[in-house]
């Protein structure tokens, strides 16, 4: 005795059977998506600490014209007291030197990280993954671009990404990278 699925038209033996089996198919399909998110987090994360990086670099940027803009004191014209702007212009180069040093210290942590990030990335199997990992989280490029540059179309990009998120993950794994 056979039914066939409403939902989907398989023929099973019993409803039962045919739950379990969508049960286990959705399990898998979460599963998979919580491994290719994990990977993306992972590789994303080399462009989130430029991104900081550039941010700060934006910010020191400010403080320096700031200082600039700060007239110069006269020291020798002052009596003992210190003069505002003095202090001011003081706040200002002890903030940029605060924020180059964590700057420096950003870049240190960025280039370490990129560097883990392209060893897991040369550990994954298949030259296609590989290519697509380097120009989607390395490069920037977007899924039509990277179609034209493999090149494939778009649908097969797109199973590329999800064959590469899937090993990235085992990988990470594997090296204990997460």
């Amino acid at each position: 005795w056979l039914l066939a699925c409403s939902a989907c038209g398989n023929l099973r033996g019993t409803k039962a059977e045919h739950r379990t089996t969508n049960d286990d198919s959705e399990r898998n399909d979460t599963v998979s998506a919580i491994t290719r998110n994990t990977a993306k987090k992972f590789l994303n994360s080399v462009r989130e600490a430029n991104t900081m990086i550039d941010l700060k670099q934006q910010r020191l940027d400010e403080l320096k014209a700031l200082a600039d803009n700060i007239p110069a004191v006269d020291y020798a014209a002052d009596k003992i007291q210190t003069s505002p702007d003095g202090d001011r212009l003081l706040n200002i180069i002890a903030k940029i030197v605060d924020l180059s040093e964590e700057i420096n210290a950003d870049i240190d942590r960025y280039v370490d990280l990129q560097a883990r990030v392209m060893h897991v990335i040369d550990s994954v199997d298949g030259v296609d993954e590989q290519k697509f990992l380097y120009m989607r989280y390395f490069e920037g490029m977007k899924p039509k671009k990277i179609a034209a540059a493999i090149p494939c179309s778009e649908r097969n990009v797109f199973k590329i990404q999800n064959r590469a998120l899937e090993k990235v993950f085992i990988v990470i794994q594997r090296l204990g990278v997460i």
